[in-house]
């Protein structure tokens, strides 16, 4: 599955949609766990974990390894070093660049979904509306076949709302959570956690 993956992101990585396979080595934005904290949180979308650690004045509680793109093979053993004993969760948009991301680092890690999903935007008080969507452009609609292969039932991440919208051609990204949430900050850090 992990071959399958790199191989769309390396074909595909010219055209639209966020396929960027990036060299071993890129560099990754990370903010250490504090000695409690139980959880690590890789974020594809570094802005928006930014700006909410930045709102909540570094008291979340979660550490995070934050980048967009498929980390290359060699990066597996530094991000497990970077976890340790916490729990690994995956933050993303509901798009296949993302969902593709988590089904490749899931095949060597220990991870949860915890990203854009219908759970998420009901913890905020968001609703799933048109405005909240973007549509896929070309090559994210041909990923789709691939993101069901290594994930199969999307309604179990994503859940049936958002991937109602996902197999109509839309997408919802992350930063809805930003314009649309009804909850403090506060309470957005504490509705990525299980």
């Amino acid at each position: 599955m992990k071959d399958e993956i790199r191989a769309w992101f390396t074909t595909h990585e010219h055209g639209n949609g966020d396929f960027f396979p990036y060299p071993s080595g890129y560099p990754y934005s990370v903010v250490p766990p504090r000695p409690d904290a139980q959880f690590v949180v890789y974020c594809t979308k570094t802005t928006f974990l930014q700006n909410l650690m930045h709102d909540l004045e570094g008291k979340q509680p979660f550490g995070a390894i934050m980048r967009g793109g498929l980390p290359a093979d060699d990066d597996i053993d530094w991000l497990c070093s970077q976890v340790g004993t916490r729990r690994l969760l995956f933050l993303g948009d509901a798009d296949p660049a993302d969902l593709l991301t988590f089904a490749w680092l899931r095949e060597s890690l220990p991870m949860e979904y915890v990203g854009l999903s219908e759970c998420l935007l009901q913890k905020c008080g968001v609703e799933i509306q048109d405005r909240l969507s973007i549509p896929l452009v070309d090559n994210e609609i041909a990923a789709l076949p691939l993101v069901t292969k290594c994930l199969g039932d999307l309604d179990d991440y994503i859940g049936p709302g958002c991937s109602q919208l996902l197999s109509s051609g839309y997408k919802v990204e992350l930063e809805a959570l930003y314009s649309f949430a009804k909850c403090t900050r506060e309470a957005l850090a504490a509705a990525l956690l299980p």
